[in-house]
């Protein structure tokens, strides 16, 4: 969950009481389905826990005094002004009374009024919940009651991954998986009212799978019939709004300049007002309707004929900015039968970028799916299938694959091309039903790189391209082998690149050459082979566009791993500030992974992930991008397991077991580090310790001296003599500046080398090497907060926890939150705080992470 907090109802509750204890009275802004009613609802219920007067009035219709007479307890005799008016003063004359109004802004006049005169005549506060602003209301009731009042406003946030995990999974009656959540959440933009129903939808039609107890998403979340989510958002709305919304959703993202010729600038603010718009400020901006989930539905629900209606129009007045977005069609038969022609400010910034990277997708796969449909031959289907391939459209692309033929103008190369696809598709395990890998081997494309290994028919005049990229398919593995066996890595880095003709893989031999240097322990040696390859770019959207970035990624891998932390931050925000720019998924994937694990070893946890939850919120991916996808899930479950939030990480840890795995990853996942620091963290620290030293010795026997070496640095200490000489032979030809620290303090542990150990704790971050730092204080006998150039004394008796103190701290340990706690121990928040916040400092810790190796007995 991100640091910024969970968003929703239970954050929005506790700002209102604190602007209600300082004597304010409160607006409660939130769109439709955010849980306005929800909010006033627990709102009463805590008045009531406390024995004050809280009354809820609701909007019932535009019938003089509707509102207020549908209260229960309202007189049913007193239909006039005045007799209503003395009734409610009455109901609201106790101390510290609470009108809750829920839908102001559509509430009738004559309620508003009582509501009025019976707030001057107590002393009682107002709660007000409103979509729009009360400020741009016209003149009338409703800026007469609130504006007057001078009340503060209190926004409901869209819900974090976190959150609505949880709500998930009270809708689903069970865990929903990682990858459902994270696309839920691009779906739905965090508002939890279209969360439910989309997923509503998703049971109704079969698109969720339960594996062992949880819901899981196979990639098809995001095509299911969003016509709940519709009626939820758009219930308010008078039909010039839908219509408006129409034109745009079908248009797609476009630039503000063009949105405001195709809709009324005045319509286009009222819609940003009601959340159904917006803006994000990337190069140039773009403007698109939010959630994607909506903009879908909106699409569903017009037919051909408008469709093409619409866009012309909009063509007219604004040129060729608008390219229209076609929806989805499930096969070719289907598609020739019919018409040819997606803190509280970073959640909603990275929310828009999911919401604009989703809608840009769509619209760039709909432009190639009508040219394919036009003429469903290799070389449309490459263009299409470059696209699909970067999400889990199962059955889309199989369609594509079985329904393509070869034509006149298809090229030898459009032959390989199209035959790289499918067999780089057959291979992924995300292509099977349920994700799982098949019972055949097949040394295919199952990487993120190449692999011809092509079941399909045999080649015709393409054997001069076949060859190279064969060559390619196992060429990492090679060249880690020959390094391991006795090959100077110097040489390796040295040698000619594999010359590929197809310019869609030119590249891909510098990047294989550069993955397999950094991860056999030499990043001094990958960090020029990129950069001196002569293969060269593809352009942007090309079957193999994805090198650019894993080009670049293993560029701020290796400065990472060099020890150049400030220099890999600056490059990998770069490319990550541009792939924002560009709503480009793949940039963002990779970008947002690798610049989250440097920030991981800055010591910035918090920075590490928010950049990382901005990419999980993008959804799974298909088989491009799954590298750096199984990458952001192993490093979430550590950064959260770091923060606390022990049932997250483990959910992450769940998703990246499922997540199809790559045949032949450019870089190992890091799922050994989340399964270690989950293991250590929930007490069991042998099993901890053995994941972390059968993975390593594997990792070594593989050759890849790099994963091995960082396993071992983070492994639970101390390590033993026998394993001690096994890490210092590994380490003896690698060049890893970064984890050098690390692995001599873990030696000087392992050898109880007092002196050395003094001399390596330093050169530690103690928030990366929690485990490894507080070993090291045992040893010497010092406390954390000890200067390095003397040895304190050791601490005396700590001061004993209360009982209280002791049962809050152990439930803090397991991964509750504070609210959490205060549910189950029947206390307030406020009251939680106190203890936990007495409890770290009577253990002489400094949060709650540092309680992971605490035993509350």
């Amino acid at each position: 969950m991100p640091t910024t907090g969970s968003g929703g109802r239970d954050d929005a509750a506790a700002a209102v009481l604190r602007w209600l204890g300082a004597g304010r009275d409160v607006v409660l802004r939130g769109e439709r389905g955010s849980g306005r009613t929800a909010t006033l609802e627990a709102l009463r219920a805590d008045l009531s826990d406390r024995r004050l007067t809280g009354l809820l009035l609701r909007a019932s219709g535009p019938t003089p005094f509707a509102a207020v007479l549908d209260h229960p307890s309202a007189p049913p005799r007193a239909p006039d002004e005045t007799a209503l008016t003395a009734w409610l003063a009455d109901e609201l004359a106790a101390p510290r009374s609470v009108l809750l109004v829920d839908d102001a802004d559509r509430v009738d006049p004559g309620t508003l009024r009582v509501v009025r005169r019976a707030l001057q005549r107590t002393g009682c506060r107002l709660v007000a919940a409103a979509t729009a602003d009360p400020l741009r209301a016209p003149p009338g009731p409703v800026r007469d009651l609130v504006v007057a009042r001078s009340p503060a406003e209190v926004r409901l946030a869209p819900l974090g991954l976190g959150a609505l995990s949880a709500l998930a999974a009270d809708s689903l009656g069970g865990t929903a998986g990682a990858a459902l959540t994270a696309t839920l959440h691009a779906q739905t933009g965090g508002n939890p009212g279209a969360a439910v129903a989309l997923l509503a939808a998703a049971r109704a039609t079969g698109a969720l799978r339960r594996d062992d107890g949880r819901h899981v998403d196979d990639g098809r979340l995001a095509s299911v019939p969003a016509e709940v989510v519709a009626s939820l958002l758009l219930g308010a709305l008078d039909e010039e709004r839908v219509d408006a919304l129409e034109r745009l959703a079908v248009a797609g993202p476009v630039p503000p300049g063009v949105a405001a010729r195709l809709v009324d600038p005045a319509l286009l603010d009222d819609l940003a007002e009601h959340g159904r718009v917006a803006e994000h400020d990337g190069a140039g901006g773009l403007l698109v309707v939010t959630p994607p989930a909506l903009a879908r539905a909106l699409r569903d629900r017009v037919g051909a004929a408008r469709r093409r209606r619409l866009l012309a129009a909009a063509r007219e007045v604004a040129g060729d900015g608008p390219a229209g977005i076609e929806p989805a069609r499930a096969d070719l038969g289907t598609l020739l039968a019919r018409d040819a022609a997606g803190s509280a400010d970073f959640l909603r910034w990275s929310t828009q970028v999911a919401g604009v990277v989703h809608e840009r997708a769509a619209a760039a796969e709909s432009a190639a799916c009508a040219a394919w449909v036009a003429e469903p031959r290799l070389g449309t289907a490459n263009a299409y299938l470059a696209l699909l391939m970067r999400r889990p459209a199962r059955d889309r692309i199989a369609g594509v694959l079985r329904d393509t033929a070869r034509a006149a103008a298809d090229t030898a190369e459009d032959d390989v091309v199209f035959r790289y696809h499918r067999a780089r598709w057959t291979a992924w395990p995300g292509a099977r039903a349920g994700g799982r890998p098949g019972a055949e081997a097949w040394p295919a494309a199952g990487a993120d790189l190449a692999g011809p290994g092509d079941p399909g028919p045999p080649p015709s005049d393409d054997d001069d391209a076949v060859g190279p990229l064969r060559e390619l398919d196992d060429l990492k593995q090679r060249l880690v082998e020959a390094i391991r066996d006795g090959a100077p890595a110097e040489a390796v880095a040295a040698a000619d690149p594999v010359a590929v003709p197809v310019a869609a893989f030119r590249g891909a031999s510098g990047v294989l050459r550069a993955a397999a240097l950094l991860e056999a322990g030499r990043p001094d040696l990958a960090l020029a082979v990129p950069a001196r390859s002569a293969d060269g770019d593809v352009a942007p959207g090309a079957p193999g566009d994805e090198l650019r970035h894993y080009r670049a990624a293993l560029h701020g891998e290796s400065l990472a791993l060099l020890g150049r932390l400030a220099d890999a931050e600056r490059h990998e925000h770069t490319l990550l500030s541009a792939a924002y720019d560009a709503y480009d998924a793949v940039g963002i994937r990779v970008h947002g992974a690798v610049l989250a694990e440097v920030l991981l070893f800055a010591g910035e946890e918090d920075a590490a992930w928010r950049v990382l939850s901005t990419a999980l919120r993008l959804g799974p991916p298909g088989p491009v991008g799954t590298t750096f996808h199984r990458r952001a899930l192993a490093l979430g479950a550590v950064l959260q397991v770091g923060a606390g939030r022990v049932d997250l990480a483990r959910a992450l840890l769940r998703e990246l077991e499922e997540a199809p795995r790559d045949y032949r990853p450019l870089l190992r996942s890091l799922r050994v580090m989340g399964a270690v620091a989950l293991a250590a963290a929930t007490g069991d620290r042998p099993t901890a310790t053995e994941i972390a030293w059968r993975a390593g010795l594997s990792y070594a026997g593989a050759g890849l001296r790099q994963p091995a070496l960082l396993t071992w640095a983070f492994a639970p200490p101390p390590l033993t003599p026998e394993r001690a000489a096994t890490v210092r032979a590994a380490r003896a030809d690698a060049v890893l500046p970064l984890l050098d620290p690390y692995l001599d303090l873990q030696l000087a542990l392992a050898d109880g080398d007092e002196a050395a150990t003094a001399a390596a704790l330093p050169r530690v971050h103690p928030r990366v090497g929690r485990s490894l730092v507080a070993a090291a204080h045992g040893l010497l006998g010092t406390e954390p907060a000890g200067g390095a150039g003397g040895r304190p004394p050791r601490p005396g008796r700590p001061e004993p926890l209360s009982d209280r103190e002791r049962e809050v701290a152990a439930l803090g340990r397991d991964g509750l939150s504070n609210r959490e706690i205060a549910a189950r121990l029947h206390l307030s928040v406020r009251t939680v705080e106190n203890h936990m916040s007495r409890a770290l400092r009577k253990l002489g810790h400094r949060s709650r992470a540092d309680l992971r190796g605490w035993a509350a007995g």
